[in-house]
């Protein structure tokens, strides 16, 4: 966990490192297995009741292909800006509407932060949709299920669905 305390930080700059492990951060990814610790280099900017996070997170994991499916290294790096504003809970109301700017705030209350929870929302953020071990990955043959990556496969490489005939007529 990364719990930052509040009452002890200093109006201005206030620098953070802090290495995190998968358990600290409660990776619960399948997609992505994380291969090094979450480095985390962080300067909260005190102003009255608001909080400027700014900096980096930086980590190494192994995703699998998503056209090949060879198990990929893949290095997440992501700068962050995340603004806090200080909320006494006890003054909300169930039926509190937001306005547009306040929306990109997050709301704290206490003498605490716990930052693990948005190193981890940064970091699954930053993962691709679509992983893939290389941009110019072939993928598997979709008939023998052979890695084309690795070398051509045996089956007929032009296997048309007879659907698409008359339109080929067409063509000619």
């Amino acid at each position: 966990m990364f719990i930052i305390d509040i009452q002890h930080l200093r109006f201005g700059k206030n620098n953070f490192h802090q290495e995190l492990t998968s358990e600290d951060i409660r990776w619960d990814v399948d997609r992505a297995q994380l291969t090094s610790p979450v480095r985390v280099d962080l300067t909260i900017r005190k102003i009255e009741d608001k909080l400027l996070f700014s900096g980096t997170c930086e980590t190494e994991a192994n995703f699998v292909c998503d056209r090949c499916l060879t198990e990929t290294k893949y290095t997440v790096q992501k700068p962050f800006e995340l603004y806090f504003r200080y909320r006494d809970r006890r003054n909300y109301s169930k039926d509190l509407e937001l306005t547009a700017k306040e929306t990109q705030e997050c709301d704290y209350s206490g003498h605490e932060i716990d930052f693990s929870v948005y190193v981890r929302e940064v970091l699954i953020l930053t993962i691709p949709i679509k992983i893939l071990c290389r941009d110019d990955c072939k993928g598997l043959c979709s008939h023998c299920g052979q890695n084309l990556n690795k070398g051509h496969c045996s089956c007929l490489t032009m296997q048309t669905d007879s659907r698409w005939e008359q339109l080929k007529a067409l063509q000619t």
